[in-house]
C-alpha cells in the first residue's frame, strides 16, 4: 500500500512539474512576442517623433531667419535717423521680402506709429496704428522698447483681419527727440480708429524712452520700430503642411497665448482636427526661442491614431491560449470522468465486499451458536404448572444445555424442539 501511495505521489509530482515547466515556457515565449511587438511600436513612435521634430525645427529656423532680416533695416536707421530708409523703404523692403521667405510685410513705425507698409495692399487698416496710444498694444510695445532687442508678439489677431506674428525691433539714434512728440506734430493728417489720443497713454512711462550711448558716446533716444508681420500661413508655407497633414494630425500651440487669442492657445491645425481637439498621446516638440519670447509647441499624432498591437500576434496568441484552455477543459473533464469511474468501481467493490461479509456472517451464524441453547422436556414443563425462570430451572437441574450446533442437530434427530414466546 505504501508503495502505491508513493507511486501516486510521484506521478502527481511529475505531472505538476511538467505543467509548471509548460506554463513558464509559454509565459517566456509570450513575453518575448509581446516585447518584440512593443519594441516595434516604440521604434515607429521614435521615427514619427523624429519626423515631427523636423517640422518643428524648420519652423524655428524660419522664425530666426525672418527676425534677422530686421537688423539690416535697423542699421540703416541708425546711420542718419531713418531719412534714407523712409525715402527708399519700398524697394528695400521688397528686395528683402523676395529673399526672406515667410514674411508677409515690412513696416517702419516712427515713434511706434505705423507709417509705411510694404506691400500696402490688404494692409491699409494698419497704417496710422499708434501702438503707444493703444491700450491693447502698449505693454508689449514698451516691453520690446525697454529690452532693446527684437521680440516677437503673437500669434495674434490682426486689426485688418487674419492671424499673424509681429516681430519688432526698437531702434535708438542720437538724432531722435528726447520726448515722444505728439503725432500731429509730424503727421498732421494722422487718423486711426485704434486710439483716442495722439500722445502716449499716461501711466506707462512712455513719454521719454532713452536708449544707450552710441559708438561716439552720444545719448540715444527712441526713433521707432522696424517691424515685420508674418501671417501664419505665410510663415509656415515652406513647411509644406499639406503634405505633412497626410501623415500627421497636428496642432501648433502657443504656451503664452496673446490676449486676442484667449479662446484657444492653438493657432494652426491640420485640416482633419480643430483647435479644441484633444490628441491622444501626442508627440510634443518644443519650439523655443527665449531671446525673442517664443515658447510654442508642435503636437502631432499619426493620422488615424497610434497603431495598436499587431493583429497577427493577437490572433496567434489568442489561438494558442484558446487551444490550451480547451485542452485544459477536456483534460479536466476526462480526469473527472476517470475519477468518477474509479469511484464507481471502488463503490461496487465495497458493496460486493459488504455482501460477501454479510453472507459469511450469516453462514457463520448458521454454523455456530451465539449462546448455549437451554431446553426443558415437555413432561417437566407440564408438571411445573407455571412459568419459571431460567435460573430456577437451572438450579433445579431440570434444563438440557446444548453448546454446539452439532449437539442441537443430534438432539433434534431424536426429539422435537418447540420454541414459543410470550409477553406479559
Amino acid at each position: 500500500m505504501m508503495r502505491s501511495i508513493l507511486e501516486t505521489v510521484t506521478r502527481r509530482w511529475k505531472s505538476t512539474l511538467t505543467l509548471v515547466v509548460l506554463l513558464v515556457g509559454m509565459g517566456v515565449a509570450t513575453y518575448g512576442v509581446l516585447k518584440s511587438d512593443s519594441n516595434a511600436r516604440e521604434s515607429a513612435r521614435a521615427d514619427f517623433e523624429n519626423e515631427a521634430f523636423q517640422v518643428a525645427d524648420k519652423l524655428r529656423r524660419q522664425v530666426e531667419t525672418s527676425v534677422s532680416s530686421m537688423y539690416a533695416l535697423a542699421s540703416m536707421v541708425e546711420v542718419d535717423g531713418g531719412r534714407f530708409l523712409e525715402e527708399h523703404f519700398e524697394p528695400i523692403a521688397s528686395t528683402i521680402l523676395e529673399r526672406y521667405r515667410g514674411i508677409s510685410n515690412f513696416d517702419i513705425a516712427p515713434f511706434a506709429v505705423v507709417k509705411t507698409k510694404v506691400p500696402l495692399a490688404g494692409n491699409e487698416g494698419a497704417i496710422g496704428h499708434a501702438m503707444l496710444s493703444d491700450h491693447r498694444r502698449i505693454e508689449a510695445t514698451l516691453r520690446t522698447i525697454r529690452e532693446g532687442k527684437a521680440l516677437l508678439d503673437g500669434p495674434l489677431k490682426l486689426l485688418q483681419g487674419g492671424t499673424a506674428v509681429i516681430a519688432r525691433y526698437p531702434v535708438f539714434t542720437p538724432f531722435s527727440p528726447k520726448r515722444i512728440p505728439d503725432i500731429y506734430s509730424w503727421w498732421p493728417d494722422w487718423s486711426h480708429g485704434c486710439c483716442a489720443t495722439s500722445v502716449p497713454l499716461p501711466g506707462y512711462g512712455a513719454e521719454s524712452l532713452p536708449g544707450g550711448l552710441d559708438a561716439n558716446g552720444n545719448q540715444t533716444y527712441f526713433y521707432g520700430l522696424v517691424e515685420f508681420v508674418s501671417k501664419v500661413d505665410r510663415l509656415t508655407e515652406d513647411l509644406r503642411l499639406d503634405s505633412v497633414a497626410r501623415r500627421m494630425s497636428f496642432q501648433f500651440r502657443n504656451k503664452n497665448p496673446h490676449p486676442s487669442m484667449a479662446d484657444t492657445p492653438v493657432f494652426l491645425t491640420s485640416p482633419d482636427i480643430g483647435p479644441g481637439a484633444v490628441l491622444e498621446r501626442p508627440v510634443t516638440i518644443p519650439i523655443s526661442l527665449p531671446d525673442i519670447r517664443i515658447e510654442w509647441e508642435f503636437l502631432a499624432v499619426p493620422v488615424g491614431g497610434w497603431p495598436g498591437p499587431n493583429l497577427l500576434v493577437v490572433v496567434l496568441l489568442g489561438g494558442i491560449y484558446g487551444g490550451l484552455a480547451v485542452a485544459g477543459l477536456v483534460y479536466l473533464l476526462v480526469r473527472r470522468l476517470l475519477r468518477m469511474s474509479a469511484s464507481a468501481k471502488l463503490l461496487e467493490a465495497s458493496l460486493q465486499r459488504q455482501r460477501r461479509e454479510a453472507v459469511e456472517r450469516a453462514c457463520s451464524a448458521v454454523a455456530e451458536l451465539a449462546a448455549p441453547m437451554a431446553l426443558i422436556s415437555a413432561e417437566l414443563f407440564a408438571e411445573l404448572g407455571r412459568l419459571a425462570s431460567f435460573e430456577e430451572l437451572r438450579n433445579a437441574g431440570k434444563l438440557i444445555i446444548l453448546d454446539t450446533v452439532e449437539q442441537v442437530q443430534r438432539f433434534r434427530e431424536q426429539r422435537w424442539i418447540v420454541f414459543f414466546s410470550h409477553q406479559w
